[in-house]
């Protein structure tokens, strides 16, 4: 996607996703909530996940907070442009959620849901873009 657009598609989907029921949960999900308490999720992928980046983005200069109680990892951008920081790592099939949705544009959020195969293969994005600085 040309980098032009991704901003506006980026703001497009924001929206949709609000409209649309994204942050609070519809009348079909409410129907699903029992069956979904029987899940869990694997604590020991997510701590793996979170230490294997938080190790990368410490190597490469990243300011982050290491989350205890949840699935995404905090980072402060390094030194340059924030949406072009993030534009590059898009540009490495890397994807995060700019600080900006939350009204922090110097910040982006990592998901620790991803699989292993996708966070081995962001890695060494996350240092190229470091060191591009």
């Amino acid at each position: 996607m040309p980098p032009a657009d991704r901003n506006a598609l980026r703001e497009t989907m924001f929206s949709t996703q609000m409209a649309l029921g994204w942050c609070f949960p519809n009348a079909i999900m409410q129907y699903a909530v029992p069956d979904l308490e029987g899940l869990s999720i694997d604590l020991t992928a997510l701590t793996r996940q979170r230490d294997q980046l938080g190790n990368t983005l410490a190597k490469a200069g990243y300011q982050f907070l290491l989350p205890d109680g949840t699935f995404y990892l905090w980072s402060k951008w390094p030194k340059g442009n924030p949406e072009q920081l993030w534009n590059k790592l898009a540009d490495h099939d890397v994807f995060v959620m700019p600080g900006s949705m939350m009204n922090a544009p110097e910040y982006f959020r990592i998901s620790l849901t991803a699989s292993d195969t996708m966070i081995d293969r962001a890695l060494p994005a996350f240092a190229q873009v470091a060191v591009a600085q």
